[in-house]
């Protein structure tokens, strides 16, 4: 089973990334581990550093192209 989740983050601008995430995993441990993800693009841009701004649980159906595997970010 997976769960799915909705990371918004913000700076000049606002980005959203899907992550679907084994059931072990909580939003508690998302928050710890948020800029982990995306390449690590979420320590700092060009014009300023990201701040973690929203993280919450949503439907499968609710997922899209922005998305990672919580696996091939955090564990791989």
């Amino acid at each position: 089973m997976s769960k799915y989740f909705k990371l918004t983050v913000t700076s000049m601008t606002s980005h959203h990334l899907y992550i679907n995430a084994p059931d072990g995993v909580d939003e508690d441990k998302i928050r710890e581990h948020w800029r982990d993800f995306d390449g690590g693009d979420f320590s700092t841009d060009e014009d300023g550093d990201w701040e973690f701004s929203d993280l919450y649980e949503v439907e499968a159906d609710d997922m899209d192209m922005f998305q990672v595997d919580w696996e091939d970010e955090i564990d791989g």
